[in-house]
């Protein structure tokens, strides 16, 4: 949402995140533990170990991430590419 950005009658007008890994309109998928999750989806296990490092515990906890939180976390593009197609394929259409 960008403040005094437009609006409608009142209503804010929302742009699409550019920095995030999966759009706010997009519902979570399945419970699970960032482990479980990247086992599921072929994640490097060092990538998965990094997230954990970072804090990221479940699947839901990457879905608000940014590309520059993960970026300032260490994590290469490559990687967070790899986070979001794991995480477009988790979160149901």
């Amino acid at each position: 949402m960008i403040a005094g950005d437009g609006g409608d009658g009142g209503k804010a007008i929302l742009q699409e995140d550019e920095e995030s890994l999966l759009p706010e309109s997009r519902s979570p998928g399945p419970p699970m533990t960032i482990q479980e999750f990247g086992a599921k989806f072929s994640l490097n296990k060092r990538l998965v170990a990094q997230l954990s490092d970072c804090g990221y515990d479940t699947a839901g906890s990457l879905r608000f991430s940014t590309i520059t939180h993960l970026k300032e976390d260490g994590l290469k593009q490559g990687h967070i590419n790899q986070l979001k197609h794991a995480l477009d394929v988790w979160s149901p259409k």
